[in-house]
């Protein structure tokens, strides 16, 4: 069983539960020896709040100002990821990578299990959705336990 979680996903959005799954996912690196990708998806149906395009459109046309915010959000998932990634890396000594890519967040976490060949995704659960007496999960974390071809590990 030593070899069962080499490659750790951890999906991180920023959030407290975000960082609660990465400490989860530290605990399982530190038995297992593994490695943890975090990953942040730059949501494509991103829009802009219009107060902020009417500021910068003044000078950039629509689509310029589009593209600077995505430019913003990537640097701020960079430099968000980067706190994460040195804390674990010096706190624990554990290897740690960071991925940040755009598009839809459990397509592309579910493309990213694929391509570094995951093991385990570790992800955190903002809040359960009450639906009279069902209680259902969020709809990335429900799409992405549906799908993805490793197991999933939902942290609240």
């Amino acid at each position: 069983m030593e070899d069962d979680y080499t490659r750790i996903l951890v999906p991180h959005d920023g959030s407290e539960m975000s960082d609660k799954a990465l400490d989860e996912a530290t605990k399982f690196a530190k038995l297992f020896g593994s490695k943890i990708i975090l990953l942040h998806v730059i949501d494509e149906g991103f829009e802009p709040p219009s107060i902020l395009l009417s500021f910068i459109k003044k000078r950039d046309s629509l689509k310029e100002s589009k593209a600077k915010l995505l430019g913003m959000l990537k640097i701020g998932a960079e430099n968000m990821l980067g706190d994460r990634m040195e804390k674990v890396q010096t706190g624990y000594s554990i290897d740690v990578n960071i991925e940040i890519c755009m598009g839809s967040p459990s397509k592309e976490i579910v493309k990213m299990v694929k391509a570094e060949n995951v093991d385990i995704i570790i992800m955190g659960v903002r809040r359960f959705k009450s639906v009279g007496k069902i209680r259902a999960l969020g709809s990335v974390a429900m799409k992405v336990a549906r799908t993805a071809m490793c197991p999933v590990m939902l942290v609240r």
